[in-house]
C-alpha cells in the first residue's frame, strides 16, 4: 500500500514496538500516561494532516461483509496485513475492522463460519486530523489504524501507527532517502517513469503543467495518477496496457490484481 521504508522495518522499528510496549506496560493506568513526556514527540514536529500519510483509497485492501470465509483467508494469506476493513455494500460503509488475530481460533471452522461477527469497531477520523494528535490517540488509546473520511463522510483512505513510524524515519533520517523508490525519473525530453501513487498534483508538476486542469474531467475522485487511469479506463489496468489521453500515452509496467504501481509516460 504505502512505501515502506528499509530503515524503519529493519531498524527504528523494531526498537521503537519494544520501547513502546515497555513504556505502556509501565503505564497501564491511562491516567498516568503523558504524551508529552515521550521522547519522540519532543524531538519530532510531524507538521502534517493525516491525509498526507494515508493510503489512499484506491490502494485500500478491504472486505466486503458476505465474503465466504475461505476467500476471507485467502486474502489474508496473500495480503499479509493484520487488520482488514470490512464494508457493506461499498467501501463508503465501512462497519468495522477484522483483526487477524481473533480468527486463529476460528481456522477449523467450517467454509460458512460468519467471520463479519468478530469484527472490530472501526475507528474515523476526518482528513483534516493533526498527525500529533493522531500519534497521541493511537499510543493512549493503544489503537493501531483510522478510516480517514473527507467532510460529507466519505472514506478517502487508511492511516496506520506504521505509517506515522515511516514518517518519523523519514524525518529522522533523510540520509537514507537514496533507499525510497523515486515517484518519479525522466527517461527522456517526453517521456517518464512513475509510481501509480504519485499525487496527480504532483505528476502534473512533474511534466511541466501549472496544474492539473488538463485531467480535471477525467479524474473523477481520484487522488493519485494509479486512480486517475483506472477513472480513464473504466477497470483496473493490466501489465503491458496502454491507456490513452489526448496526447498522453500511459502504459502500465507494472500492477497487480489490486494495484498499479508503475507507469511509463509518453508525451507526444
Amino acid at each position: 500500500m504505502k512505501r515502506k521504508s528499509i530503515l524503519a522495518k529493519k531498524v527504528l522499528k523494531p526498537f521503537y514496538n519494544l520501547y513502546l510496549k515497555l513504556y505502556l506496560d509501565d503505564n497501564k493506568d491511562k491516567d498516568n500516561f503523558t504524551f508529552d513526556r515521550f521522547p519522540i514527540r519532543k524531538t519530532i514536529g510531524l507538521g502534517h494532516d493525516a491525509s498526507d500519510i494515508m493510503t489512499a483509497r484506491v490502494d485500500i485492501l478491504a472486505l466486503e461483509a458476505s465474503t465466504p470465509f475461505n476467500k476471507v483467508m485467502e486474502t489474508i494469506a496473500q495480503s499479509g496485513f493484520s487488520r482488514i476493513p470490512v464494508y457493506e455494500k461499498e467501501l463508503d460503509q465501512i462497519k468495522g475492522v477484522l483483526h487477524v488475530k481473533d480468527l486463529f481460533k476460528y481456522l477449523c471452522n467450517e467454509k460458512d463460519f460468519e467471520w463479519s461477527k468478530i469484527i472490530r469497531e472501526p475507528f474515523f477520523i476526518p482528513e483534516t486530523k493533526d498527525v500529533n494528535d493522531l500519534l497521541k490517540e493511537f499510543l493512549e488509546e493503544k489503537r493501531h489504524q483510522a478510516i480517514v473520511v473527507d467532510e460529507f463522510g466519505f472514506v478517502i483512505g487508511i492511516v496506520s501507527l506504521e505509517d506515522i513510524l515511516e514518517e518519523i524515519v523519514g524525518e529522522i533520517s533523510d540520509e537514507f532517502d537514496h533507499l525510497k523508490p523515486s515517484l518519479v525519473t525522466k527517461l527522456g525530453k517526453k517521456t517518464y517513469m512513475f509510481t501509480g501513487k504519485i499525487s496527480i498534483n504532483d505528476f502534473c508538476k512533474a511534466i511541466g503543467l501549472p496544474d492539473d486542469k488538463v485531467f480535471e474531467e477525467i479524474k473523477g475522485d481520484a487522488d493519485t495518477l494509479a486512480g486517475m487511469l483506472i477513472e480513464i479506463a473504466g477497470y483496473l489496468p493490466k501489465k503491458g496496457e496502454t491507456i490513452k489521453f489526448d496526447n498522453y500515452f500511459f502504459i502500465i509496467e507494472k500492477a497487480d490484481n489490486r494495484k498499479i504501481e508503475r507507469v511509463k509516460l509518453i508525451v507526444k
